[in-house]
């Protein structure tokens, strides 16, 4: 049984230069979205009790950022939000 060519063209042609598997992507969005929700409750939970949790949240978006700007393959918004690149 072959995947339905829509769900995986973008993550082979979109970067040619830095192909991904169907499973890779999965693996790679699920995890970090998984960390931003866990991440924007705690800042729920510091936003109440600001002893709790300092710094955990901004700590994460920077860990998932930094995972983001060194996989290559979100170059073109990095530079359009003039973030800088991290190689």
């Amino acid at each position: 049984m072959t995947m339905p060519q829509f769900m995986t063209e973008h993550l082979r042609f979109d970067r040619p230069e830095r192909p991904q598997s169907y499973i890779e992507h999965g693996v790679f969005a699920a995890k970090h979205s998984l960390w931003l929700i866990v991440a924007g409750a705690a800042g729920l939970v510091h936003a109440l009790f600001p002893w709790w949790f300092r710094f955990y949240t901004a700590e994460q978006v920077v860990r998932i950022y930094r995972a983001i700007a060194t996989s290559g393959r979100h170059d073109e918004l990095i530079v359009k939000y003039g973030l800088s690149r991290l190689r």
